[in-house]
């Protein structure tokens, strides 16, 4: 067995993956779970991004990424291939230029019509998984990214739940469609609020965003943070933001 903290540039997985880079753990809070790559497929010599996770505590992983993999929707990326290689399971992904809603906010909030259009996207991709029983349930700014020519992406449907179920306790045999539709939409809010701010409305920083400022132990409304927001799209944003604890 590989153990993943030893996943390096230069690791071959599955005998056929080359890893170029490690970008990131796959979940921030437990390292341990399984780590982000890019790599080159050394059969096809092309890029590609590879999701790794130890088979030990991946869950139903297989399951979901081939699952995923019957995903229609263009703002979810393509799975080429799932499988199991010495104690390892990965996730071979799409691998495109876009760019992580975190660094789009590096430079600032967006535009609020921006903002508006990015996660009515987002929405749009996660309700075609959800007719087919898949679902996100670890939505961040890190699972948002939009391509040089605009299209959003929203990466790690049904694969990210999969992994976190047993550390951030999911639950996923017990959640219902409906409960899961409502995690993620909240989640969606949330998305909003940071596209709108720059900043993340919870207790602690997520993907280099900064806690959202707090007053009375409250999350402050959009507005606060960036004046000029159109009022319905403040209202609806902070309405379920602002009632936050943080």
């Amino acid at each position: 067995m590989v153990p993943l903290i030893n996943i390096e540039r230069g690791t071959v997985i599955a005998d056929r993956y080359v890893v170029s880079e490690v970008r990131r753990p796959w979940l921030a809070e437990f390292p341990e779970a399984g780590t982000v790559c890019l790599v080159i497929d050394a059969i096809l010599d092309e890029p590609a991004q590879l999701f790794a996770a130890d088979a030990a505590r991946s869950g139903d992983l297989l399951d979901a990424a081939r699952r995923a993999a019957l995903l229609t929707d263009p703002r979810i990326p393509d799975i080429h291939d799932v499988g199991r290689a010495d104690g390892i399971d990965f996730v071979v992904v799409d691998r495109t230029e876009a760019v992580g809603l975190p660094a789009l906010l590096s430079h600032g909030p967006l535009d609020p019509e921006a903002a508006r259009a990015l996660v009515g996207e987002a929405a749009t991709a996660l309700v075609h998984a959800s007719k087919r029983g898949l679902h996100h349930l670890c939505l961040g700014p890190e699972s948002i990214a939009l391509t040089p020519t605009g299209e959003v992406e929203v990466q790690g449907v049904a694969i990210d739940a999969a992994v976190a179920d047993g550390p951030y306790e999911l639950g996923l045999d017990a959640l219902s469609s409906r409960e899961a539709l409502r995690e993620d939409a909240l989640a969606l809010v949330n998305i909003l609020y940071a596209a709108l701010t720059a900043h993340w409305p919870g207790p602690e920083a997520r993907s280099g965003l900064e806690p959202a400022p707090k007053k009375n132990a409250l999350i402050v409304r959009a507005e606060s943070v960036t004046p000029g927001i159109p009022r319905d799209l403040e209202e609806f944003v902070s309405g379920v933001v602002s009632k936050t604890e943080a």
